[in-house]
């Protein structure tokens, strides 16, 4: 560690170290603390000193930038600021923290989350919640966002856009002040701490057994035979509604009867593979070659449909509003539901559902069902399905989609549009 005066005339005269030998520390002799770091690009000036039990070094800045002048002097005024007991770096670190904006929080958040391999729906649920519902708040220091202001809000957006998009907003709120803690020590507790939230309810809203029939019956009136299977394959296998819209022909075995869905709700470490009923095999088939007249022989969708600039896409709505069918999560309802009713055990509904067990239940993690085991409680549940239907033909499938070509009578792309 060698000692000099630090003068322009001595500093032009310090060598640059060579590439990959490190860095050499000169310091001061009339400035204890005052010292200059050479690497093998730059010459950095530095104050160093013992502060609460710990040596600090602060970075003032590069030679060239600086004179030895002003360093000296701003050497001084950092060293007068450490004997005083105040730590420069957690001043500095504290103010970035205090610039952070919430919209540079959400960025770094989305960020964080997409490398954990979160889904886009997720995504696409914090850019809406936060971009849209707290745009004005997206300018300001995070520091700045008050309690109060998150209680208002809250009750504002309750009112105005329904409770559920009220705490939806603040939940999102709450997560990205959660990963800015962890990226910055000096980043104080979330403001959501003083919401109070509504009561959530979990909408269980099964398409009743007696009213399956006429279910049955307005699906059937849907010109879209890919909306209509859709509809179908959704009920009979009581998939999510972004799982069941972006099926691929890679994630199908026909062969194997079955089922992969690399990304579903939770990301790529809640990917899981299940057996498909018989009508869910005869309606990915009938898919398979009636799509190509319409979408191309290339198409990588089982469910396609063209988006509004007449691009190539799966479906992003797939329910028909107007006939008053009931939204795709209401069939996954349906689907547990019958399948309960269908004698499943809780532990093989939540495998074909891909739930995570409820917490404490031990059994469920020693149970591991055989594929083949659950073939048999997979059709249980489309069997049962099928008998509330009252589906026409001798093999119980439905007789008015298989031989509709509606797709290649010429139809414009209008009517296969999402």
């Amino acid at each position: 560690m060698p000692v000099i005066k630090l003068t322009k005339a001595a500093l032009d005269k310090i060598p640059f170290t060579e590439t990959g030998k490190g860095q050499v520390a000169y310091y001061d002799t009339d400035l204890k603390g005052f010292g200059l770091v050479v690497g093998a690009t730059a010459k950095t000036f530095i104050v160093q000193k013992d502060i609460l039990g710990r040596t600090r070094r602060v970075t003032i800045g590069r030679y060239g930038t600086w004179t030895v002048e002003l360093a000296r002097r701003e050497a001084q005024h950092l060293l007068v600021t450490m004997d005083k007991g105040i730590d420069p770096v957690r001043e500095r670190r504290l103010e970035q923290a205090n610039n952070v904006t919430l919209g540079e929080g959400l960025a770094i958040h989305l960020e964080r989350i997409q490398r954990k391999g979160c889904v886009a729906g997720t995504i696409q649920r914090y850019k809406e919640s936060v971009g849209n519902q707290l745009k004005d708040w997206l300018n300001r220091p995070m520091h700045e966002i008050t309690r109060s202001e998150c209680r208002a809000r809250h009750t504002q957006l309750g009112e105005v856009r329904g409770e559920g998009a009220a705490n939806q907003a603040m939940k999102c709120l709450r997560a990205i002040y959660t990963t800015m803690m962890k990226e910055n020590e000096h980043i104080h507790s979330s403001p959501t701490m003083a919401v109070h939230w509504y009561k959530e309810r979990r909408r269980q809203e099964p398409v009743a057994d007696g009213m399956l029939a006429d279910w049955y019956q307005k699906v059937m009136s849907i010109h879209n035979p890919v909306r209509r299977d859709y509809q179908l394959f959704t009920l009979f296998t009581g998939l999510r509604r972004n799982d069941a819209c972006t099926v691929k022909w890679a994630d199908v075995d026909l062969d194997r009867g079955s089922l992969h869905r690399p990304k579903p709700k939770g990301g790529e470490d809640r990917a899981f593979t299940v057996p498909l009923p018989d009508i869910c095999l005869d309606i990915l088939r009938r898919r398979k070659r009636d799509n190509v007249a319409f979408f191309g022989k290339d198409c990588p969708w089982a469910f396609p449909a063209f988006d509004s600039q007449g691009n190539l896409s799966h479906m992003v709505m797939p329910y028909e509003k107007r006939k008053g069918l009931p939204t795709p999560h209401r069939l996954r309802d349906t689907y547990t539901t019958a399948a309960n009713a269908a004698g499943l055990s809780p532990y093989d509904i939540d495998v074909l559902t891909n739930h995570r067990p409820p917490m404490g239940a031990v059994t469920a993690g020693y149970i591991r069902q055989d594929f083949e085991y659950l073939r048999v409680q997979q059709q249980r549940v489309a069997d049962y399905i099928k008998s509330k239907l009252k589906m026409e033909g001798p093999d119980g499938t439905p007789t008015q989609t298989n031989n509709v070509h509606y797709l290649s009578q010429g139809r414009s792309r209008k009517h296969v549009s999402n």
